[in-house]
């Protein structure tokens, strides 16, 4: 639940963020919880107002990733599920910027392409070259992979039990629950809540990132080792959350209704 909450604040505030920042050049714009659309003639976008725009979104999601990164370490102390929030907040702003990224390399030579929306219409304004954005997208690929060790250790470190940790074997049968069964539930709940939209294209590319993320993770896990003080013994995951499950159905509604009527900005 806390992996679906987390998408739906990331992927609905890109696009809303996006329109802001198009709105802010007088562009009158709506937006779903998977698209971003203009009504305002073409004449009216120039050359800052679409970089700006375009890549107002990456932004959002290199921010979101930091805020909620700083905010789960900064309340270790308390025993919550809702930390796991901010958790997946951190791991899905820096997957899916890096599909934003590697999106914009593949769309960035062809205009036609359904890759090309987003970050790839702000670099092709840009005049960015293709080699300079898939070794960007490898940059963010690299840093996704190195970033797997930080991110293990702070999944491990909800165990309620150092026995849960201590050894290999346990940490990855721990790793499994904590992580790679949540992110296999959430990528199925982002399909269905975006399929059969063209923009599944783009979708893939982000399922594919958090793929590589657990699984290069649950390798990793050989070569992070737990200490008894490491273990911040969260008992409150041992049980259904019902202020979790909550926000996971108002989150659900907000997709799914609420954006899917479109919200116009103007």
């Amino acid at each position: 639940m806390a992996y679906g909450i987390a998408y739906v604040l990331l992927q609905s505030g890109y696009f809303l963020i996006t329109a802001a920042a198009a709105n802010s050049y007088g562009i009158i714009s709506t937006v779903t919880f998977h698209s971003f659309t203009y009504s305002s003639p073409i004449q009216d976008w120039f050359k800052k107002s679409v970089v700006l725009s375009y890549s107002s979104g990456l932004l959002f999601l290199l921010m979101s990733a930091a805020i909620g990164l700083l905010v789960y370490w900064f309340t270790k102390k308390y025993d919550s599920p809702l930390r796991l929030i901010f958790l997946w907040l951190a791991v899905l702003g820096i997957t899916m910027s890096g599909a934003e990224v590697l999106n914009g390399a593949l769309g960035l030579s062809d205009f036609h392409s359904p890759f090309y929306q987003g970050f790839a219409i702000a670099m092709a304004w840009l005049y960015v070259q293709p080699i300079i954005a898939f070794v960007a997208a490898a940059f963010f690929l690299f840093s996704i992979l190195a970033s797997g060790v930080l991110f293990t250790r702070l999944f491990l470190q909800n165990a309620y039990s150092y026995r849960k940790v201590e050894k290999l074997k346990n940490r990855r049968k721990y790793f499994v629950e904590i992580a790679m069964v949540p992110a296999l539930i959430g990528l199925m709940y982002e399909t269905v809540l975006v399929f059969p939209e063209k923009y599944i294209f783009c979708l893939v590319t982000h399922l594919v990132y958090v793929v590589v993320f657990v699984v290069s993770g649950w390798y990793i896990l050989f070569y992070v080792s737990m200490h008894y003080d490491d273990v911040n013994r969260q008992h409150s995951l041992q049980k259904i959350s019902i202020v979790l499950l909550l926000l996971f159905m108002a989150a659900t509604y907000w997709a799914a209704v609420v954006m899917d009527k479109g919200i116009k900005f103007n």
